[in-house]
């Protein structure tokens, strides 16, 4: 049975059989044998075990604060109401439930009496909603498919021969680790390792973290992004300059930390612009994909130049088989790049287009930077660099340099970045 805290079945039972009455107490004889009413006690209540019908006197029902039943209640029972509690302003006279005492070492809750608000949105500029890869990065990766493709038909030849040879399975084990191996090298442990061996950087000492990290904090704060998802190093040379480097790491030059704040802010934010974009991850892949394909062509380029050199050799003593052989060397090689792979024809094309979009990439770093108020900044910086290429005296580049050149001009970076601020409204002195 189910009994409401604070009353018994007995309760319940003397509430529904309504046995109650009111007797007179018992008196006390005298001495004389009469009775008296020495003992006079106020009347109480007995319950007889069974009553008779002509001693029974109804007493009215006891109200009950909780019924067991709809069918116990009567029209005389009162219905039990809830406790009501305090009804704050603006809840439409609802109850509500008062707000529980704050645990030890915790605020006190607050309720809020309207609607909840969005969080605020970082301040800055244009805030970047999220990391998007953009189209120059899906570009290059189409465009990097002549080297890719061309490196796993290497692979697989060479796979195809150890497989005959020594291991069966290793005729599709090997194409599988190598495709497989694109994925490993943007694990973290990876990406610090090539950084220190292929880019000859290093994490920053406490002196240049002071330096770099609150304004590399201050151009994370105009973008929706988790800090802790990229990482700072430095590259021990006195050139100014910066890069991006696989997912997560931006590497600046101990040349860029003398920058003043701003420049060095518009700096990081044009290599911040290159990871949301998803170049740097394009370039990473493309870099790894096509190591087997660059080994085969130097192999075959060295080759070349090994027998054009006795082939040379030879001619200068008057005979024409040096020639013949210079030639054939060139001819033969030609031969075996288109054997073995011919869409190593694609590359030369490839990779003009594959550099043009690379200058669009860095086009739009720019653009990213400015969008985050360090156009004019980076502007300054980008001045600096020109005039100190002039300084250098360095001859114009050539069409080839030109062509496969990965990156523009300072003078067309310039250029852009002026035209989008002149177009966005932003004035040069914004930041």
């Amino acid at each position: 049975m189910n009994t409401p805290i604070g009353r018994s079945p007995d309760d319940d039972v003397r509430a529904d059989e309504n046995p109650a009455d009111t007797i007179p107490a018992p008196t006390a004889p005298d001495r004389t044998g009469s009775t008296t009413a020495a003992l006079e006690t106020p009347p109480f209540r007995v319950r007889p075990r069974f009553p008779s019908a002509a001693e029974e006197t109804p007493l009215p029902p006891a109200p009950r604060p909780i019924p067991r039943t709809e069918s116990t209640r009567t029209a005389s029972t009162p219905r039990p109401t809830l406790p009501e509690f305090p009804t704050p302003q603006g809840s439409a006279g609802l109850p509500t439930r008062p707000e529980p005492p704050p645990r030890p070492g915790r605020a006190a809750p607050r309720r809020a009496s309207g609607p909840p608000t969005p969080p605020p949105l970082p301040t800055g500029a244009a805030p970047i909603a999220k990391h998007r890869i953009d189209m120059t990065a899906w570009l290059g990766l189409l465009l990097s498919l002549p080297w890719t493709l061309s490196s796993l038909g290497l692979v697989v030849m060479v796979s195809t021969m150890l497989g005959d040879r020594l291991w069966a399975p290793l005729l599709w084990l090997i194409p599988l680790g190598w495709l497989a191996s694109g994925a490993v090298i943007f694990l973290a442990g990876c990406e610090r390792l090539l950084a220190r061996v292929s880019l000859n950087s290093r994490p920053p000492s406490e002196g240049e973290r002071r330096i770099v990290e609150p304004v590399w904090e201050t151009v994370l704060d105009d973008v929706v992004v988790d800090p802790r998802r990229f990482q700072l190093w430095v590259q021990d040379t006195q050139e100014l300059n910066a890069g991006a480097a696989g997912g997560r790491i931006v590497i600046v030059t101990k040349g860029a930390l003398r920058l003043p704040p701003r420049a060095l802010a518009a700096v990081l934010a044009h290599e911040l612009g290159h990871h949301l974009g998803g170049h740097s991850v394009v370039l990473r892949l493309h870099g790894w994909y096509s190591i087997p394909t660059r080994i085969f062509l130097a192999l075959v380029i060295a080759a070349i130049g090994v027998i054009g050199s006795i082939g040379r050799a030879i001619a200068r003593t008057g005979n024409v088989f040096g020639i013949v052989l210079s030639l054939a060397a060139l001819v033969g090689g030609i031969v075996l790049v288109v054997y073995l792979s011919p869409l190593l024809l694609l590359v030369p094309v490839a990779s003009v287009f594959l550099a043009a979009t690379s200058r669009m990439g860095e086009i739009r770093a720019d653009r990213m930077a400015a969008q985050l108020g360090y156009g004019p900044a980076l502007i300054e910086v980008l001045g600096q660099w020109m005039r100190d290429s002039q300084a250098a005296h360095r001859p114009p580049p050539s069409l080839r340099t030109r062509l496969f050149a990965s990156h523009p001009s300072h003078a067309v970076r310039i250029r852009k970045v002026e035209e989008y601020l002149a177009g966005s409204g932003m004035s040069r002195g914004s930041r």
